[in-house]
């Protein structure tokens, strides 16, 4: 390759601060980078498409805040290939680094194709493609090369957005980035907290050599331990140098990975102003225990929601495990005296004689999480034959695939059918019960029942250890092979339950039960962390597209270096003519804006921002079927080709928390509507229909038989108020793609136009209190409803609740309603009138 750093040699001082030295900037649209004003297009010789630079970002963002982008505009009329291209005087070098990457914001989600060629030689060329994930978005699309690494004649960038004659779009893309063949690594011994003085960094150069003086102000650190600095830098050859340590730390500081950044002005040939520095060297920290989780059970009542999910699953979900996990409605978890009691008894939860076995189960998956610690729970187990109690953790992600793949570890397992044998165990996808490997140890606690025993974890990159009372019942080292035999690099989260009967349990004695297993606490502590210090505010949501009129409540949330919460006192800014944003982060949002949250603690300052984009609505008269792919705001991922009656583009990918907005107009009739939903469902899931943040619906979706068997699925009617409104698709899992919506009439009844008229006096149907002030109980006192709806005096539907089978008292919290009148609906049949006072 020939030296580009020589076409480089200006470009450290322009650029910008989303660039690290391990990538050179080719353009960032703002006159930055050796493609800047060097850019042509090709759309075909009769063709409206055009690729214009230097154009208004559509949509600054956090990830982009840029104010100039590039434009690429196509449609079919456009050349099947039309491109943007670039070409450099010298080759790239893609020998230590092959990966390009740009910023992209397109209408469609088209493929992006990244080209490199040798000059003009499009036969020689190689591509990859990047599929725009969600539109109107920026994202950073990359595009590894690794495969033609060793290639030295590619000197030519171009851009493609596929194909030009399928469809009309627009690809807007930004800060163009190649491979920078300079960087300097560093490595050295793990530093012990306050003992730094001396210790010996090295730092190695590639792809140039160090200046045969090096000058020590030019290399430095933004988060060395208080007290401590960079005392000398002494150049060992032409490619290594010895940085030395000076001083002690006299802070409690947590655990983190020195930040190293040098001045090109250290190398003889530089293509950058500065160079973070590679790898990694780790300040130990606090080398004590802190508690970063605990649950003492304090509070009499139900599991600390904030902590705890109660977990219902049905008979045999596991293992041939006899017993419904019920939900908190049951009393199967509860906290009393100070301690979780977790019961399992023989008292057909669901009706049904041939279930009846319950327990409960509590997980803490999403609320206490964390990838290395000391786990400690003190506990009372139960001593009925068939019971199975279990303390143990389960991957919160499982990044290496479901079980046992993502592995598994069993703090305590004892069986009531072996009474006094504790057991622990790891599992992981080389070991575990299905090929007969075994990475176990069990001792005997006799008193397992009547005595509290503390059953414990220490967990580290290099061993898992398994004590009971502190005595050592096993421990497992990582191999330190691959992911088969060691899965444990990833959060974990804890779950306590009592099964009953199954693989291990074995043969139930009805006569032992009720019996529970008794916690006094739970505890999770971790090495490395210091005195907690201000670090990050996480602001929600982020980088949202709003219809003028909007009110958004934002929210901030606060965390410790240690990725620990932290209480704040937030201060909001928001710019743009006309929004307005409460000390309470309530936004009144009339055009595009930055929001800005600003907290201090203990003298540390921190902020964060995010954008609000204005955009135009596009409201539809119902009835009406709207494509799915045809929203007009969505956080939703991909399309692609469907195999359902019609053809067309579905959207795929759908996750938990995915959304979809459709603006519609509402006439101003009397009719309920239905929404019909055409989908494919793998996975039993549900949806939920909701206007303005308010749940109207949730509808079930069962499975169809796969991805691309469909079938449609209405929901119950719906009440619509007259005029323009949003309406919001929200999925609440994965495990189905969507095709079309449906917005219909219900032609089986007329709608409330005002409710006081149709009030149904109903002895067998109590309210209380009336008027209230929050709480609203309803007996419904052998009457059979499936939904209850809340609305005002105009008739306007407020909310929906379902009304689950047997269910003779219901209570609601309207402790969010404003002093009025109010009715409930019964199904379609009854209306009762309160007050709220």
């Amino acid at each position: 390759m020939k030296n580009i750093s020589t076409l480089l040699v200006l470009l450290g001082l322009l650029l910008c601060h989303k660039l690290s030295a391990q990538f050179m900037l080719l353009d960032d649209m703002e006159g930055n980078g050796p493609c800047s004003g060097r850019w042509t297009y090709y759309a075909g010789n009769t063709t409206t498409g055009k690729v214009q630079f230097g154009v208004p970002n559509p949509a600054p963002s956090t990830l982009n805040p840029s104010p100039l982008v590039a434009k690429f505009i196509k449609d079919t009329s456009c050349f099947e290939y039309m491109t943007a291209g670039c070409s450099l005087t010298d080759s790239f070098d893609l020998s230590t680094n092959s990966v390009f990457k740009m910023l992209v914001y397109a209408s469609t989600k088209d493929e992006i194709m990244f080209k490199l060629q040798p000059g003009s030689n499009y036969g020689k060329a190689v591509y990859f493609t990047y599929k725009v994930s969600q539109v109107n978005h920026w994202e950073e699309a990359t595009f590894n090369f690794q495969s033609v690494k060793n290639r030295t004649d590619l000197n030519r960038v171009e851009v493609h957005f596929i194909d030009g004659k399928k469809a009309d779009g627009i690809l807007y893309f930004d800060l163009v980035q190649a491979p920078n063949p300079t960087n300097i690594t560093i490595s050295g011994p793990n530093i012990p907290m306050g003992q730094e003085d001396g210790k010996v960094i090295t730092a190695k150069v590639n792809g140039t050599t160090f200046k045969p003086a090096l000058t020590l102000s030019n290399w430095t650190s933004s988060n060395l331990p208080a007290g401590v600095s960079i005392g000398s830098v002494q150049r060992l050859s032409d490619s290594t140098a010895a940085i030395t340590l000076s001083g002690n730390s006299p802070d409690n500081y947590s655990t983190k990975t020195l930040k190293l950044t040098i001045s090109g002005q250290e190398l003889t040939t530089a293509n950058a102003a500065t160079y973070p520095a590679k790898g990694t060297v780790t300040f130990d920290g606090n080398p004590g225990w802190t508690m970063i989780y605990d649950d003492e059970f304090d509070v009499a009542g139900k599991p600390d929601p904030t902590k705890w999910t109660v977990d219902p699953r049905p008979k045999g979900w596991i293992n041939g495990e006899q017993q419904v996990y019920t939900d908190t409605t049951y009393d199967n978890a509860k906290v009393r005296n100070g301690e979780l009691v977790i019961t399992g008894k023989r008292d057909y939860p669901t009706g049904d004689s041939t279930i009846p076995w319950s327990s409960a189960r509590l997980i803490s998956q999403n609320k206490m999480d964390f990838k290395y610690g000391k786990v400690e729970v003190r506990a009372k187990l139960p001593r009925a034959r068939g019971s199975w109690p279990a303390i143990w953790l389960m991957p919160t992600t499982s990044a290496y695939g479901a079980w046992p793949k993502s592995g598994e570890l069993d703090v305590m397992e004892h069986v009531g059918n072996n009474f006094g044998t504790v057991l622990s165990t790891v599992h992981t996808q080389n070991n575990n019960w299905t090929n007969g490997s075994h990475l176990s140890a069990s001792k005997k606690i006799m008193d397992a029942d009547t005595v509290f025993h503390v059953y414990a974890m220490e967990w580290t990159p290099d061993s898992i250890r398994f004590t009971y009372d502190s005595m050592k019942c096993y421990t497992y080292v990582n191999p330190h092979t691959d992911w088969k035999d060691w899965p444990f690099d990833q959060k974990f989260h804890i779950i306590l339950n009592v099964a009953i009967g199954g693989g291990m349990g074995g043969a139930i004695t009805p006569a032992d039960f009720p019996d529970s297993m008794t916690v006094d606490y739970v505890r999770v502590y971790q090495k490395g962390l210091g005195t907690p210090i201000l670090d990050t505010i996480m602001l929600s949501p982020a980088d949202i597209r709003f219809i003028a009129g909007k009110q958004q409540q934002y929210t901030a949330k606060a965390y410790d270096q240690n990725g620990q919460p932290i209480t704040i006192t937030p201060t909001w800014n928001i710019t743009g003519n006309g929004n307005s944003i409460t000390s309470a982060g309530l936004a009144t949002l009339d055009t595009s804006g930055i929001i800005t949250v600003t907290a201090t603690v203990n003298g540390v300052t921190k902020s964060t921002s995010t954008y609000a984009n204005l955009r135009i609505p596009n409201y539809k008269l119902i009835p009406v079927k709207i494509q799915a792919e045809q929203f007009d705001n969505s956080n939703s991922c991909c399309t692609e080709p469907t195999s359902d009656t019609g053809g067309g583009q579905n959207i795929s990918f759908i996750g938990p928390g995915t959304w979809f907005e459709y603006d519609i107009a509402v006439p101003a009739d009397t009719v309920d509507y239905k929404i019909q939903f055409r989908v494919a469902v793998s996975t039993a899931c549900s949806l939920k229909i909701q206007i303005n943040d308010s749940t109207l619906q949730t509808v079930n979706l069962p499975v169809t038989g796969g991805w691309q068997n469909w079938s449609t699925v209405t929901s119950a009617p719906v009440t619509l108020s007259p005029g323009n409104q949003t309406i919001r698709i929200y999925s609440n899992a994965s495990g189905w793609n969507f095709n079309w919506l449906n917005i219909v009439r219900d032609s089986s009844a007329a709608r409330i136009a005002y409710v006081a008229p149709v009030i149904v006096k109903d002895e067998k149907l109590r309210i209380y209190p009336n008027p209230t002030s929050g709480q609203l109980t309803i007996d419904l006192q052998g009457k059979t409803y499936k939904m209850l709806t809340l609305l005002d005096i105009q008739g306007n539907v407020i909310r929906q609740w379902g009304i689950r089978a047997g269910e003779k008292q219901v209570s609601r919290d309207l402790g969010f309603l404003p002093a009025g009148t109010y009715f409930l609906r019964f199904d379609r049949q009854k209306t009762l009138k309160f007050l709220k006072l």
